[in-house]
């Protein structure tokens, strides 16, 4: 319902949930800029993130309210197309046309049967979080470098572990010294082991599955843990760091 002016333009947020909680559209003149709500002749996915079709209905209802004449301008779409209006779609689109009902439409989407994302499981953490958050460290300092473990590694005490979040076959090309592999996934058949350590460093290749790892243990109410926030690997190898094979 927020407006912002700029120029002679004035630009209006819309909350269209259903694909996640948090999609947004915006208003400005005669045109409807549809995020992953609404595309040319579809809609954004219900099955995962905080999906669900009764939410997108109810959003697609609210864009239909607007003039038939009205721009359309999706996120995105893969077939070429860039721009659609309300009216084409209330009368085109298969998946909600103007007379589809709300369990019509969910039965459609329930059905789709559409294929995993190959990284959506880290993809959806890092969204959930807005990318690397500040948040990491609150259990204990200030989140990690690579560079700040590369001073710690060789002195760790016994009470602490560095984990490396990546597959065992990223594991096995090189690693930090004394560093256990958990992988991403299956940091929860390991919860015990660390949960009696005081310190929890984890890292992966770029940052990103460790977060995941941090939220899911997070989650789980361990206190111990610190998120490497940087390149992961990626940094230790630029820095010529030594690496454990």
């Amino acid at each position: 319902g927020q407006s912002l002016e700029f120029g002679k333009h004035t630009l209006t947020a819309l909350s269209t949930p259903g694909h996640t909680d948090a999609c947004t559209s915006f208003h400005c003149e005669n045109m409807l800029f549809t995020g992953d709500t609404l595309f040319i002749r579809g809609c954004g996915r219900t099955d995962f993130q905080q999906g669900s079709p009764a939410k997108l209905y109810s959003s697609i209802q609210r864009l239909y309210a607007y003039p038939d004449e009205t721009l359309i301008y999706p996120g995105h779409d893969y077939k070429g197309e860039c721009v659609s209006t309300v009216g084409e779609e209330k009368l085109h689109n298969p998946r909600i046309s103007a007379n589809q009902t709300e369990d019509g439409f969910t039965g459609v989407m329930n059905a789709l049967r559409l294929p995993k994302p190959k990284f959506i499981d880290e993809a959806v953490p890092a969204n959930l979080g807005c990318g690397i958050s500040k948040d990491l460290g609150h259990h204990t300092e200030d989140l990690f470098s690579m560079h700040s473990l590369n001073r710690l590694f060789e002195h760790i005490p016994e009470n602490e572990m560095i984990i490396d979040c990546r597959t065992p076959e990223e594991y096995l090309a090189g690693h930090v010294p004394g560093a256990v592999n958990i992988p991403m996934g299956e940091e929860l058949n390991h919860l015990t082991a660390i949960k009696d350590v005081k310190k929890a460093y984890l890292y992966c290749r770029s940052g990103r599955r460790a977060q995941s790892v941090f939220s899911t243990l997070a989650s789980k109410g361990l206190e111990n843990l610190i998120c490497i926030n940087s390149s992961g690997m990626m940094d230790w190898e630029q820095a010529q760091y030594p690496i454990e094979r």
